[in-house]
């Protein structure tokens, strides 16, 4: 399984982590929890799922070199 964290899902979407967040929350981005003090994980197919759905190019590279 190929994931992102929250900050990386934020800094591709150019959006706040609390954003993020909602969206998880929410149901709208689906993520897993990899354990119980809230470390979550997105699929990058997921991710790339939400962008295309709402018109938003993903831009890898901005996270690639971190």
């Amino acid at each position: 399984m190929d994931t992102v964290t929250v900050g990386d899902a934020a800094t591709l979407l150019d959006v706040s982590t609390e954003t993020v967040r909602r969206l998880i929350d929410s149901g709208t981005l689906p993520a897993v929890r990899f354990t119980d003090i809230s470390w979550r994980r997105i699929e990058k197919k997921h991710l790339e799922e939400f962008a295309r759905s709402r018109g938003i190019t993903l831009d890898w590279s901005k996270i690639e070199n971190q």
